[in-house]
């Protein structure tokens, strides 16, 4: 039966109706194309076709360049850096309460091994 590797491009006649590898190069994975796996490709965001691709781009192009200009536009009327990008903290107690607040992460205590245990010997007999 004649095959014909995705990977190097190499034909060849095999004895049996499924080789384990390619001939030439050895891989086992000579009937998949090279690229990622279509698995890896299912529910991305990106768009699929170039004339989709091309929009996108223009559209977050367009979005630059329209925060490009109200920026430039603050700076033509005179506006100061803190104006323009917000007044700098004053003390470290400024980035402190303007900080995102951190969820707290409770973890169970262990039990204890020690928990029922003595310090004297159960068994032990006083000698007679």
């Amino acid at each position: 039966m004649h095959h014909h590797c995705l990977r190097c491009g190499h034909d060849w006649v095999a004895r049996t109706d499924r080789p384990r590898a390619c001939p030439q190069c050895k891989t086992y994975r000579w009937d998949q194309p090279i690229g990622k796996p279509l698995t890896e490709t299912i529910g991305r965001e990106e768009p699929a076709s170039p004339i989709e691709r091309e929009i996108s781009a223009e559209l977050s192009r367009d979005a630059k360049l329209a925060s490009l200009r109200d920026a430039v536009t603050k700076v033509e009327s005179g506006a100061t850096a803190d104006e323009i990008y917000g007044a700098p903290p004053t003390s470290l107690n400024d980035l402190h309460d303007n900080a995102p607040e951190t969820p707290t992460i409770v973890l169970p205590t262990p039990p204890d091994p020690h928990v029922g245990e003595t310090d004297y010997d159960l068994d032990f007999k006083e000698p007679a």
